[in-house]
């Protein structure tokens, strides 16, 4: 009974971190999504929004699949206990420096992507970009 009471309760927090996460990717989603219907609108180029909304959740689709298991391999060598044995310490670097390339990657994709969309030099996609980063990462941490 004690174990059913304390699975349950194990049951209900995950359940509410995972309906967390999932209001918070929806923000962040609407966010984006408003983002760039501004951006494009300033520009006076409002007809390029279903393109270029299709090109940034596809691009960002792909590239999460490619994330995943590198954030799940990370997961479970951060559980290895103490001494850290150098096979871990070498593959915990390896898994960050790939993930560290992927969000880089991530980056230049997106600033392309602004850059056909708005019509401009690659410089501006960047700065886009990292506007809408900077921006996430503000609604970000007003939603925690």
């Amino acid at each position: 009974m004690l174990l059913n009471i304390v699975l349950g309760w194990g049951q209900l927090i995950i359940q509410e971190i995972a309906i967390e996460a999932l209001f918070h990717s929806v923000i962040l989603i609407g966010f984006a999504m408003l983002f760039t219907y501004g951006v494009l609108q300033f520009k006076q180029m409002g007809g390029r929004v279903v393109q270029t909304l299709s090109a940034l959740m596809g691009t960002g689709l792909i590239l999460s699949v490619l994330m995943t298991p590198l954030l799940i391999s990370q997961h479970f060598l951060i559980q290895i206990n103490q001494p850290y044995p150098l096979w871990a310490h070498i593959m915990s670097s390896i898994t960050v420096l790939l993930m560290l390339g992927i969000n880089v990657w991530i980056l230049i994709i997106t600033a392309h992507i602004f850059m056909a969309a708005l019509d401009t030099r690659f410089a501006i996609g960047m700065l886009v970009t990292i506007a809408l980063v900077g921006f996430n990462i503000l609604l970000y941490s007003i939603l925690n």
